[in-house]
């Protein structure tokens, strides 16, 4: 039987989301949210233009924004990927953090990429690589969405009337390692998150990024869609 998910109201914030700290770090402004949809994803970037080494952020869960239907369970952001091939994204554990993060990857039109829940067994730290040996990804520079999300909160598609898991991260083989789109709903656009989170499931976060650059402005950002030339894919060196 097709099994029909809800999908939770997305809240929409009336401010503008700025770099906030100089140098290699972003972080989520005090107070404000960094949105959870394509058209409200925070740009990431440093002030000075640079590459971009971490993203500081909190959920809130219940307290940020209206309780098991309408918390505070997902985050996300527009990223530039400069280095396709040095490409890595990895949750940082931290005292009285958020406990249990999924991350997700999206291109420039919603549509996913990869997902990870947990990295190994005990060990509940979200990361996304280019080079990982069981979905390496195959990416071009430019523009990209970044989501974390508080587990087992996960991307949902949408086909007609009816939405579905994009990863279907609820799957017992898909608890450990990088996964990439699977199932019904795999070709779907983001449409919005499941409500199946767990409500302790709250608090600060850390994001490591690698081959992450600033996002231009939005002229820019039109140009990169017109790149031919993309450079060879370089690794990192184990």
């Amino acid at each position: 039987m097709r099994r029909r998910h809800l999908l939770i109201g997305l809240w929409v914030p009336c401010f503008v989301t700025v770099a906030a700290l100089a140098g290699p770090e972003w972080e989520e402004p005090t107070g404000g949210d960094a949105g959870n949809t394509l058209t409200t994803a925070s740009n990431v970037g440093a002030t000075n233009g640079g590459g971009v080494g971490v993203i500081r952020g909190k959920l809130d869960g219940n307290s940020g924004g209206g309780g098991l239907t309408g918390g505070d369970y997902q985050d996300m952001f527009r990223i530039n990927i400069v280095d396709p091939g040095m490409f890595l994204v990895e949750t940082v554990g931290l005292d009285s953090g958020l406990p249990d993060p999924m991350l997700f990857l999206f291109n420039r039109d919603g549509f996913g990429i990869a997902a990870s829940n947990n990295i190994d067994q005990g060990f509940f730290q979200a990361k996304i690589d280019a080079n990982d040996s069981n979905t390496p990804l195959f990416l071009e520079a430019g523009i990209y969405y970044l989501a974390i999300t508080a587990a087992a909160s996960e991307a949902l598609g949408r086909i007609g009337d009816i939405t579905g898991p994009i990863f279907e991260m609820g799957l017992s083989e898909h608890q450990f390692g990088q996964w990439g789109p699977s199932g019904e709903f795999a070709q779907a656009s983001l449409e919005g998150w499941t409500d199946n989170w767990y409500p302790e499931n709250y608090g600060s976060y850390e994001i490591l990024l690698h081959g992450v650059g600033s996002v231009p402005a939005p002229a820019a950002i039109a140009l990169l869609g017109f790149a031919g030339l993309i450079p060879a894919r370089r690794r990192r060196a184990s």
